[in-house]
Order: C-alpha cells, then structure tokens, then sequence
C-alpha cells in the first residue's frame, strides 16, 4: 500500500505517468471534519508470477488528505521521495548483490557485472536481501514521513536500510566463503556512497544542463 501512496496524493501529470481515482477530484469538497478522518481501504493480490495460489490481501491506509499536494505540496513531495528512493535502492541492492555473489564465486573477475535484461535469474543473496529490505523500508519510510526533517536525510536513511538487509541476508555466508567479505565491502560502499548522489532530473538524463 505505502509504494502507491504518492499515487494518491499527487495530482498526476505526463511525467508521473499516475493517474490516481476520478472519485478523488470531489474529496476537496468534502467537510473538513472528514477529509481529516479521510482514510483509503486497498485491495490487492500477490503478482508474483511464480505463485499459483493467489492470496488477496487489504490494507487501510493512514488519514492521508491532509498530505495531498493540494492541501500541503512538500509533504506530498517528501512522500514521494521516500517511495522512489526506496524503489531505486532495491533496484540497487539487487543489482550489487548479484555482483557480490559472482565475484565471490570468481574472484579472479571484481569488475563482474549483472546480465542485462534480466536474463540472469536473481541469486539467493539478492532473494534474501530483498526479502529483508521490504519489511524494513517500509518502517523507514514512515518514520521519513512523520520526521520533521528536510529532505536531504531520504536517501542516506534509506541506503542504511539497504547496507542492514545486506548483512543480515550475507551474515552467514561471510564466514563460509574466503572472498565473500571484499565483495560485500564493495557493495557496502557503493550502498552508501550513493546515499549522497543527487538523482539528476529527465532532462539532465537526457543530456540537458
């Protein structure tokens, strides 16, 4: 539910690519006294294509009109930070996990990097550390959310969380494999020397100044 929190709360334009209910164009005429208490149930089902039994499941999210970016923008932006800093850190974990694991496996080969396009099924310690980093990155992003704070702490408390899934998914094999600890240092610094990268805007992607 949290990962489509912004969804709700931004507006949508063509650069989101969001669009969030129709039904939320009359919420602002609605009586102050409910759009305080204004909460929104979500119904989903698990969409992992590997699980034949499909689980619904529902969740209720916290009063949250209050956040709308119409109502107050930089909580709105803040929460949409946090859900995209925690996106692009499990695209990272998993990305520095798999190199991890090849070049513990061939030592000889540091500079080992992921096969693209997916075509190299996700090893065991990316598995396990997304399976502890989800859990985790949703306690951090709420504690982002009700911190009083500016937004440049969004990345370095969300690349924490990511070096902690790290090492609680690899503790283990740290001590079996010999090459295993300069392998996980290097995605330990990579984890945290990103925390201070600013995420450039599409136009500078695009080349732009």
């Amino acid at each position: 539910m949290w990962r489509d929190l912004d969804a709700l709360l931004l507006a949508g334009d063509e650069t989101t690519g969001s669009r969030r209910p129709t039904v939320f164009a009359t919420l602002n005429d609605l009586p102050d006294t409910v759009q305080d208490h204004l909460r929104v149930w979500v119904c989903g089902f698990d969409q992992d294509p590997k699980v034949n039994n499909r689980l619904w499941y529902t969740a209720l999210t916290p009063p949250l009109w209050n956040w709308a970016q119409s109502s107050d923008p930089q909580a709105a932006a803040r929460i949409a930070a946090a859900r995209t800093a925690a996106e692009s850190y499990a695209a990272l974990l998993a990305k520095l996990t798999t190199t991890a694991w090849q070049n513990t496996l061939n030592p000889r080969n540091n500079n080992a990097r992921p096969a693209r396009h997916g075509r190299t099924p996700p090893c065991r310690w990316t598995r396990a550390a997304l399976a502890a980093y989800w859990p985790a990155a949703e306690t951090t992003f709420w504690e982002l959310i009700h911190a009083d704070a500016a937004g440049d702490d969004i990345r370095p408390a969300v690349a924490r969380t990511a070096v902690a899934a790290l090492r609680t998914a690899t503790r283990d094999d740290l001590i079996r494999h010999p090459h295993a600890g300069p392998a996980l240092a290097r995605a330990v610094i990579a984890l945290r020397a990103s925390a201070s990268d600013r995420p450039r805007t599409p136009g500078e992607r695009r080349g732009h100044p």
